[in-house]
């Protein structure tokens, strides 16, 4: 079962890295000079501003005199497909309370009715060493082309002028990527015009801010559950089967949290 040990060390290097972050952001900075909406957090540094559990995300929120920037990154398969498949929706309430009824919100990704993409993970321990780096070449360029072909929406609530339904090539001051690295990680950036979120540079008013995950027995649900699995000399793996229908039950459910910020100069 050589796959599954090195995923399960691959996550308790993420483990150990994520427990040195806070749960939820705790301080405000201004977004890079350099900041580019193109999927990748290259221009972010080395370190998110934060580790959610609750979500299984790392993020940073930022701003510049115009934008909010929200970059959030996954690295395990079942909730990276969660994310594509149902979005993730960032809502801010500019008065500070805890209620997002009626307060500008964006999704993305999202799917119409009926559409959905699933990201499988290819087996990759039986390539040979010299031509691992272009087989993850290779599968990063593949996932990325679905993306390309399949995510093309963002969906908006509470802002004016702005339709509920909106292509990622739009001129509503609302701009959105996301992209997978060699590594099979997920990236997602977004930006979105403080003059849509009802904000302003010159407001110094601490502001709440939702971010949610959609899951739950809806049309983004998964559906997957694992019967038999079996270990490598044919003998019955119940725990490990226990363990990967908890997983997906997780990933399935929708999750949240919020958070506070202030505009920074």
């Amino acid at each position: 079962m050589k796959p599954i040990i090195i995923s399960l060390l691959a996550l308790v290097s993420c483990s150990v890295h994520a427990q040195k972050l806070p749960t939820v952001q705790k301080v405000s900075f201004r977004a890079p000079a350099n900041v580019k909406i193109d999927g990748k957090a290259d221009e972010w540094g080395a370190q998110f501003q934060a580790y959610n559990p609750a979500t299984d995300i790392f993020y940073s929120l930022a701003n510049d005199d115009k934008k909010l920037y929200l970059v959030f990154q996954a690295n395990e398969r079942f909730l990276i497909n969660k994310i594509v498949n149902g979005g993730l929706k960032l809502s801010v309430q500019k008065n500070g309370s805890r209620n997002d009824s009626n307060v500008p919100s964006v999704q993305f990704p999202y799917f119409k009715k009926g559409s959905r993409v699933n990201f499988a993970t290819p087996k990759l321990t039986d390539v040979r060493k010299e031509l691992l780096q272009h087989a993850l070449d290779s599968v990063m360029q593949a996932y990325n082309t679905k993306l390309r072909t399949n995510v093309k929406w963002i969906y908006t609530k509470g802002i004016a002028d702005v339709d509920t339904v909106l292509s990622i090539y739009n001129d509503k001051g609302i701009e959105v990527a996301n992209a997978f690295d060699t590594k099979r990680v997920y990236t997602c950036e977004m930006a979105i015009d403080l003059k849509n979120l009802g904000l302003s540079i010159n407001d110094v008013s601490k502001f709440s801010y939702h971010i949610t995950l959609n899951g739950g027995p809806n049309k983004y649900a998964m559906d997957v559950s694992f019967g038999a699995v079996t270990n490598d000399d044919g003998t019955p793996a119940e725990d490990f089967a226990k363990q990967l229908n908890h997983h997906v039950k997780v990933n399935e459910a929708t999750t949240d949290f919020w958070g506070e910020y202030t505009l920074t100069k």
